[in-house]
């Protein structure tokens, strides 16, 4: 997407053509994503229907289905029964 979005760029400054960049989020449509659980290592969400979450001692972490709470909450059960949210500030 990010390539693409350059070649349509550069394309409209060498040809002189005005391009909107409304469709791209902003920082405040998409924000941030955090994590929280029990002995979290790490965790992500991106949105979409999962998370990665990264539980101490394991070794790996790995991806979870995500229940949406809200526009700006999710949340999930690792494989061990540990529950977690994901926030977006």
């Amino acid at each position: 997407m990010r390539k693409i979005f350059q070649r349509v760029l550069a394309l409209g400054v060498v040809s002189g053509l005005f391009l909107s960049v409304s469709f791209l989020p902003t920082a405040a449509q998409t924000g941030k994503w955090t994590c929280s659980a029990e002995k979290l290592q790490s965790g992500s969400y991106r949105g979409g229907k999962t998370a990665t979450i990264h539980l101490k001692p394991y070794k790996n972490g790995a991806a979870y289905p995500v229940k949406k709470i809200s526009e700006n909450e999710v949340a999930g059960v690792t494989k061990d029964g540990t529950p977690f949210v994901c926030v977006r500030s």
